[in-house]
């Protein structure tokens, strides 16, 4: 058996609904293939810019910052199915 992880993945805003259809497939097929993933969150509130969106948490006030992203995940590692 080997370790499997995804790591440092995100994406460039482009859309609400790109953004949470990126984290939602990647977690689902990641699941479905036994990797386990991480988003990194580099924690800088800047969710419109041409730096994309990197920041899912707002640590400081401890609450959601990007909402599709976490979403997205939720629903990918809801929709996987660990293999067997």
């Amino acid at each position: 058996m080997y370790c499997r992880m995804l790591s440092v993945f995100f994406v460039w805003k482009r859309s609400v609904s790109s953004i949470k259809a990126f984290f939602r497939n990647v977690n689902r097929l990641a699941v479905n293939n036994g990797i386990v993933t991480f988003a990194w969150d580099i924690n800088s509130l800047n969710q419109g810019g041409e730096t994309g969106v990197m920041t899912i948490l707002n640590r400081s006030s401890l609450s959601v910052f990007c909402a599709p992203a976490m979403e997205g995940i939720t629903e990918g590692i809801k929709a996987g199915s660990w293999p067997q």
